[in-house]
């Protein structure tokens, strides 16, 4: 952090930051949970044919 920074400064960079982790993270884990469902669908499809 800079010494000679405001404080609303600060805080607006920490709100930012937070902001674009958290889109990157719901965009990681929505990423997750359709490699889970169709790993999931192709095992029970497997299981059913054979």
């Amino acid at each position: 952090m800079q010494n000679n920074g405001s404080l609303g400064g600060e805080i607006v960079l920490f709100v930012l930051n937070f902001i674009i982790g958290s889109v990157i993270g719901g965009f990681a884990l929505a990423w997750r949970l359709i490699v889970v469902v169709c790993y999931v669908s192709l095992t029970v499809y497997r299981l059913i044919v054979g």
